[in-house]
């Protein structure tokens, strides 16, 4: 069994993977201690900002340290308390949103009618094409899937661009905003949480975004999908 834990409960931001039978996979620890000392002790919205910046890049890194998926995992635990309010919302906010976003890539996975098949995808494009679908909460930019594609960043661009009909930055932005849509309709989930099940540590920015391209923000295109038929967005 693998479980990845999240501290967040007060001026420390950890993370870790454990494995049953192995014990600790990987750890990551951010200390706040410089960040508060001109206060003299822990402000509180200082902490959850702290929390915000550091935590999904931490994230990323276990995984990538542990050399394991976010799909590879059996559970996410993070601490409920005690401690600071804000700072332990952070830490449950980001656990329940890559449970959603893990049980949102499953269910896709199973029912995908995509336009172009990925198998049909030359190699390298639709292995990074399924990995855009399944990290849609980290870190997606075109340096990176450069990097994962092992091609130059123009050679990546150009034959992903030739190969599915977007740019990547394109591609990855039409798939979290199809991800946002399908969590805000199926779930309860809070905008913070959607946020950062598509990848934007910044609720407000991803509203902004949201409504760029929805003309309508998170809030409102839930109301209307969940409300009476016929509704307009505004």
């Amino acid at each position: 069994m693998r479980v990845l834990g999240i501290e967040t409960s007060c001026d420390e931001t950890g993370v870790a993977l454990y494995e049953a039978g192995v014990g600790i996979r990987a750890e990551r620890l951010a200390s706040q201690i410089s960040l508060h000392a001109a206060y003299g002790g822990v402000v509180p919205e200082l902490a959850s900002r702290d929390h915000i910046a550091k935590l999904l890049p931490m994230v990323e890194t276990v995984l990538e340290d542990a050399q394991i998926e976010l799909g590879g995992l059996d559970a996410i635990a993070y601490t409920a308390g005690p401690g600071l309010i804000g700072a332990l919302m952070v830490g449950g906010s980001l656990a329940s949103s890559l449970a959603y976003a893990t049980v949102m890539s499953l269910h896709d996975g199973l029912s995908r009618t995509a336009d172009t098949a990925i198998d049909e995808l030359p190699g390298t494009i639709g292995r990074t094409r399924t990995y855009i679908d399944q990290h849609l909460a980290e870190r997606l930019d075109v340096e990176r899937l450069a990097e994962i594609a092992g091609l130059s960043r123009a050679h990546f661009v150009r034959v992903f661009t030739k190969s599915v009909g977007q740019s990547p930055a394109s591609y990855v932005a039409s798939q979290r905003l199809q991800l946002a849509q399908r969590l805000l309709t199926a779930t309860d989930a809070a905008i913070l949480e959607v946020a950062a099940a598509c990848g934007f540590a910044d609720a407000n920015y991803f509203a902004k975004v949201f409504r760029r391209m929805t003309d309508a923000t998170p809030t409102a295109f839930r109301s209307n999908r969940l409300g009476p038929l016929g509704g307009s967005s505004s």
